[in-house]
């Protein structure tokens, strides 16, 4: 499976009735795009300060260009150090932007693993916390970051331009455990 059709198929199911039914949906040549900007500045010898990592179904976490590419890539993390964060401005924050594993891989710590190798990302990049942004209603998603560690920051974003959707700041501070 590739990146965008692990983001489609993990959206589509952990956001069931949280998009009004007039919301668009992006098409997978959207998400290639979006995913393709991601890795690339990822892997660019310039920029240290973002990370893509994939799990395959042995729960191998690795970035997409290294490794085995014969398994399918059942989750997909990405995350981007921030000079400062977009929830409160504090300086040397790292921004996880997407968390994704198939509905079909819940609950077999791949999400963990991935998590765990961009907290490992952060301490390396000397970040003072990881902030992530769940949009409101995704229940299972919030109840994950809160026994991850994570606390909310009170702080909410619009999350998709004019639709009322909004994200809720959740943060992990330094020291990451």
């Amino acid at each position: 499976m590739a990146i965008a059709e692990v983001h489609s198929v993990t959206t589509g199911h952990a956001y069931a009735g949280i998009f009004p039914p007039e919301a668009p949906k992006p098409t997978l040549d959207e998400l290639a795009e979006l995913w393709h900007e991601r890795v690339d500045a990822s892997c660019s010898g310039t920029s240290t300060r973002a990370a893509v990592l994939v799990a395959d179904s042995d729960s191998a976490t690795r970035s997409p260009s290294a490794g085995s590419q014969d398994l399918p890539i059942v989750g997909v993390a990405a995350a981007e150090l921030l000079d400062e964060s977009l929830l409160d401005g504090r300086a040397d924050v790292v921004l996880l932007r997407s968390l994704y594993v198939v509905p079909g891989h819940w609950d077999r710590g791949l999400g963990r693993a991935l998590h765990d190798a961009i907290v490992a990302r952060a301490r390396t990049w000397n970040a003072s916390a990881v902030d992530v942004p769940v949009l409101e209603g995704n229940e299972r998603g919030r109840a994950w970051y809160l026994r991850h560690g994570y606390a909310p920051t009170g702080v909410r974003l619009p999350a998709f331009g004019d639709l009322d959707l909004w994200d809720e700041g959740l943060r992990l501070a330094a020291p990451f455990a």
